[in-house]
Formats: structure tokens, C-alpha cells, sequence
């Protein structure tokens, strides 16, 4: 069955200038050399007034609205009006709108600065709804636009197209690609009938995460990933397998006589159970970090999810450290200042200098380098790990509160050695 997408673009003359026409032109040009061209169908209207919205919704009954142009947050969506000036429409006119289309619209992408007020209200009826959650450049929001349509024709799902789309501003080399927010009914839905929202169950041994059947492992937090997406509460219940051992041994000296050999035994298990106890409480406060938004769009892919995941047990659990390990810094120069140290062996050193293109990790002594420039496996499995963590005994022991938010921006970190 054809798919119909339309575009509808608008500049007003009273607002910046965009590149719009690239931005559908490249969308076009990507369509007619996908794989499953023949299934979609691309109309455009320019200039775009509110009149010419609702006849293009009638006429065409697309099931892919695209909007492409200026956005305002609370204020609206900027369609044209007669005289092409900025017309705004709210949140809650765009919501009542796409009710009355919600049999044949699927996805609704508002490729707008400031749109996910929008994006969210129209997401109370229609099953995709992309907005921006700040403002995004031209050259950011054609490079999301463009592989996300190049996804949807090579017949992947709207939720695949969406990570796509991010992971192309990123390799774009453009700090945007937490912009894109995708917001679903299914799971705003599910969210107001299941108050207690998604519950995962995750298991730690004293090396790690446990997986004993991975593919259950990956379909679980691919659910937690859509779920927190879309304000559906989430929640993770930690077993920490050495702490139930040892409460196990303090319960069977406990049943036994309380000889002097037993009372020694049983104070060296509390303190055990007590340093694991921490543990528990910290990974239990780290897990839903990875959720919060200026993070949890980093996660192109469950496998980095499951990364980072293990890498807060390991810091918890076991020492990174080593006599042959190298320390690097990882830090933040804005407030809230914040600094942690991850711990490198040989083989992460070389990943390092090839990728900073430096002969020596001694190098970055007083340089502040991006977080971005680390592999992706120490950036997943080291830095941001450590990163929470440092937010979380920060927040504890600081005397005022830090903003978390603002902390856990990936893009106001660094690396480099003091």
C-alpha cells in the first residue's frame, strides 16, 4: 500500500531565513532512490497557510505529515498568513486538529526549534510525533530529515528511522542530536492506564551485569528506552547476588550457637553487607539517570544502554584501577563544576591516541578535549558511568543541590589530564 508524505514548508518573511528548499530536496532525491520508492508518495505545499493545511489534509489524507520551518515553544508552529507574516498555531489548535485525522495520520514530524510542546500534544493522538526540544540549525535538521526518510524507504520502522536521524547529526559531527524528541500514544497511553509504568528486573553477580538470556535482556530495555521517551514511568528492581549470599551466611551464624568464632565471622559479614548495601542503593539511583533527557538520547542503541549498564557495576563493584592502568580526567568547566577520573589499560590508551591523533596520552595534560573525541566504548563503558556517579555523590554530600540536568549535558564535558 502507497504511503503518502506531505511536506508542508513555511517561511514567513518576518522570520529568519531557512534552507527549506534543500532540506526537501534532499528528501526527495533520497525517496526516489530508496530501495521501496514505489511505496511512497511525496507532495509538497509551500508557503503554507492555515487554509492550505486543512485542504492539503483533506484533499491527500496523507499518513506522513512533515513541517519544516520556525518554531516558538509555547507561542506555536509559524504557518504564513495572508500577507506572509508568522501565523502561529498552538499546541492545543494542532492537537484538536490531527484528532479529527487520527485514522489515516501515523507520523507527524515538526522539524521546528522549539517544537516538542507541540509534538507532545499532537502525540495524544497520533502514534509518532518527532518535535525539537531546543532550537536546531539548518544543517542539523536537513541532515535528521534526510535519513530519516532514507530509513522509512529502505522499509525500516518510524522508531529505527528516529535513531537513524540522531545518529546522522551526530556523525555530522553537530552537538544536535538530543535535539530530536519522538513521542508515542501507545506509550503515553499505556503510561495513563498502568500508573506503575515499566518495571525491569536486573541481576548483578560480582563482575557484573548478569545476562542469562540476552535477546529477553535487549527487548526489555528497548521497552524502557520508548518508555521513558515518552514520560512512561519506569523503574529497575536490582538483585545484587553477593549481598543475598551474604545475608544468607549472616542468617545461618545467626541460627547457630554464638560462639566467639561465629560473633567475629558475623561482624565481618555485616560490614560486607554493608558496603554491598551502598552499592545497591547507588546503582539503584544511577539506572533511571541513564533515562533523563539530556542523556538517554545518546543511547543510539540498546547495546550502549547495556554498556554503560555494566559499567556502573564494574565501577561499583571492582576497581578499574591497576598499577599499569593510566588515570584520565574527565570534567566539567561550567557549573556545575564536576570532575572524575576513569582508569585506561594499554589497550584503551592506543584507542585513545588514535582517536585524538596524539602520539601520547600525556599529551592532553592541561587541555580540555571533548568527551565526544573518546571511543565509543570508553565513552559508554567508562566515562559516562563514572560521570553519574560523580553527579550522584556530588549531589549527597554537596551543600547545596546541583542541577542534575544540567550536569548529565554530555556536551559540557571533557577529557584531558591535570
Amino acid at each position: 500500500m502507497t504511503k503518502t508524505i506531505l511536506i508542508l514548508a513555511a517561511n514567513p518573511k518576518n522570520t529568519s531565513r531557512l534552507r527549506l528548499d534543500q532540506e526537501v530536496r534532499e528528501i526527495d532525491n533520497g525517496l526516489q532512490r530508496a530501495r521501496r520508492r514505489d511505496e511512497f508518495n511525496l507532495k509538497q505545499v509551500w508557503a503554507v497557510r492555515r487554509s492550505d493545511f486543512r485542504r492539503a489534509m483533506l484533499d491527500l489524507k496523507p499518513n506522513i505529515v512533515h513541517f519544516c520551518g520556525h518554531g516558538s515553544g509555547e507561542e506555536g508552529i509559524a504557518f504564513e498568513d495572508e500577507n506572509g507574516l508568522a501565523k502561529f498555531m498552538s499546541a492545543e489548535a494542532l492537537s484538536g486538529f490531527f484528532e479529527l485525522f487520527a485514522d489515516t495520520v501515523e507520523c507527524v514530524v515538526l522539524n521546528a526549534c522549539y517544537s516538542e510542546v507541540q509534538a507532545k500534544a499532537i502525540a495524544e493522538h497520533i502514534p509518532y510525533v518527532i518535535g525539537m526540544n531546543k532550537a536546531i540549525g539548518d544543517t542539523a535538521a536537513i541532515e535528521f530529515a534526510v535519513a530519516f526518510y532514507d530509513a522509512l524507504g529502505a522499509g525500516e520502522s518510524i522508531e529505527f528511522a528516529y535513531r537513524l536521524a540522531c545518529n546522522a547529526i551526530q556523525l555530522a559531527g553537530l552537538p544536535e542530536n538530543l535535539t530530536p524528541v519522538l513521542n508515542s500514544r501507545k506509550h503515553l497511553e499505556q503510561g495513563k492506564a498502568n500508573i506503575d509504568g515499566v518495571v525491569v528486573n536486573l541481576v548483578f553477580d560480582k563482575d557484573g551485569l548478569v545476562v542469562k538470556d540476552e535477546q529477553e535482556l535487549k527487548a526489555s530495555l528497548v521497552e524502557v528506552l520508548f518508555a521513558a521517551e515518552n514520560q512512561v514511568p519506569v523503574a529497575f528492581e536490582v538483585v545484587l547476588e553477593p549481598l543475598e549470599v551474604v545475608e544468607r551466611y549472616i542468617k545461618s551464624i545467626e541460627s547457630e550457637a554464638a560462639s566467639p568464632e561465629n560473633r567475629i565471622t558475623k561482624v565481618n559479614l555485616l560490614k560486607q553487607a554493608r558496603t554491598l548495601e551502598a552499592n545497591k542503593r547507588a546503582i539503584t539511583a544511577a539506572l533511571p539517570m541513564l533515562l533523563l533527557p539530556p542523556i538517554r538520547p545518546a543511547f543510539l542503541s540498546v547495546d550502549e544502554l547495556i554498556e554503560s549498564i555494566q559499567g556502573l557495576a564494574r565501577q561499583l563493584f571492582e576497581s578499574d584501577y591497576s598499577v599499569n592502568a593510566d588515570a584520565l580526567d574527565v570534567f566539567r568547566t561550567t557549573d556545575p563544576k564536576l570532575t572524575t577520573v576513569i582508569w585506561l589499560d594499554g589497550t584503551e590508551v592506543e584507542q585513545v591516541k588514535s582517536a585524538t591523533g596524539l602520539k601520547s596520552i600525556s599529551a592532553l595534560v592541561g587541555s580540555g578535549w571533548d568527551l565526544f573525541d573518546l571511543p565509543r566504548e570508553i565513552r559508554f563503558g567508562k566515562a559516562i558511568p563514572a560521570i553519574i556517579l560523580e553527579i550522584i555523590r556530588r549531589s549527597e554530600n554537596a551543600d547545596e543541590p546541583i542541577d542534575v540536568l544540567k550536569a548529565l549535558d554530555l556536551h559540557k564535558w571533557s577529557i584531558g589530564l591535570h
